[in-house]
């Protein structure tokens, strides 16, 4: 794929969003995936964190997940 689409030379390696083959797909904030890591992020920072309320991370973390 590399050799047929890159504009640059060929690489081995992942290229990302410079690949044919990336494709963004919509996530809404109803996925299961990203309300995991919005859980996992908030349990992160209740660690770092354990005299704040959990309510008082959420806008942080779902800006940082997203």
């Amino acid at each position: 794929m590399a050799r047929t689409f890159g504009v640059r030379t060929a690489t081995a390696h992942c290229r990302g969003e410079a690949c044919a083959c990336w494709r963004w797909m919509p996530m809404t904030s109803r996925d299961p995936r990203f309300m995991s890591a919005v859980q996992r992020e908030i349990a992160m920072m209740k660690k770092e964190r354990p005299d704040a309320k959990a309510d008082h991370f959420h806008k942080e973390v779902v800006k940082k997940v997203q």
